[in-house]
């Protein structure tokens, strides 16, 4: 009888550890850091993304005056190491 006592609040024990450890872990922030470039070629883009960022936003660039697109911001983000 003792023997099982102990036994099941050893597997308690074990369950509640494992649960602990398990949701500190899926608690992890990402932390990203952001960076924005004028467009001026594919060859660019490719480069970023080579260097690991992602783009996630285009951006038009607007005259003041006549509200032309006069060219394009990219918006780009990476996971911190």
């Amino acid at each position: 009888m003792k023997k099982k006592v102990i036994f099941v609040v050893v597997a308690v024990c074990l369950l509640v550890f494992v649960s602990v450890v398990a949701f500190s872990q899926s608690r992890t922030v990402e932390q990203w850091e952001y960076t924005i470039v004028r467009y001026t070629n594919d060859a660019q883009l490719n480069s970023m993304g080579k260097e690991g960022w992602e783009l996630i936003q285009i951006l038009e660039n607007k005259a003041a005056a006549t509200q032309a697109v006069t060219g394009f911001n990219c918006v780009f983000k990476r996971k911190l190491p």
